[in-house]
């Protein structure tokens, strides 16, 4: 009879001793397996609440053209309803008759982002900025959070394959402000915008 009671209170003793380090686990690590909750203000957040398109191909050959343009003067925006044209940045190309190019555009700046309240918390103010061909978004659809801060470096790539005919890549850009309750202002400086062409 011993015998077999030791085995049962092994187990007993084993189980007992689990549920003591389970409850010493941080909570992270006993919700691992847990679904993740969202949070319904990330649901509206506008600098991640546009549509993706999912993985996708750009793939060229040969180069054709490198056309870049700079700019170091520094350019600023105030708040405005939509996006707006971002002086200088803007590239003209022609693909001849019967041909066919990759475009694969490259923005890359110092931007700042003044007047909003450092509080570190989502949804943030930002600047925005999109890459355009022809009048519309560049794949992926480019509505990149530029900067949410004072200061940084940035850059962002679009990709795409156009026909013969005239064509511009052009840059937009506007100042967002989710919360509505600061006047804020946008700065954008050291900007390069180069259009790679492809066969």
């Amino acid at each position: 009879m011993r015998k077999r009671r030791a085995p049962i209170i092994a187990v007993l003793v084993l189980l007992a001793f689990g549920g003591v380090l389970l409850k010493q686990l941080p909570a992270t690590a006993r919700s691992a397996a847990q679904p993740l909750k969202v949070d319904a203000a990330a649901e509206v957040d506008a600098a991640y609440a546009a549509d993706g398109d999912g993985p996708a191909a750009c793939n060229g050959g040969a180069q054709i053209a490198s056309l870049v343009r700079l700019n170091d003067t520094p350019v600023s925006i105030a708040e405005t309803p939509g996006p707006v044209p971002l002086p200088g940045a803007a590239v003209p190309f022609v693909v001849p008759a019967g041909n066919s190019a990759q475009v694969l555009v490259t923005f890359d700046a110092e931007a700042r982002l003044t007047g909003q309240p450092n509080t570190f918390a989502t949804p943030a103010d930002f600047l925005r900025v999109q890459i355009l061909l022809n009048g519309v978004p560049m794949p992926p659809d480019n509505d990149l959070m530029f900067t949410t801060d004072i200061g940084q470096s940035n850059a962002t790539q679009a990709c795409r394959r156009v026909g013969q005919g005239n064509h511009v890549v052009s840059v937009v850009w506007q100042v967002v402000d989710q919360a509505g309750a600061s006047v804020l202002t946008g700065l954008i400086d050291d900007y390069q915008l180069t259009v790679q062409l492809s066969a």
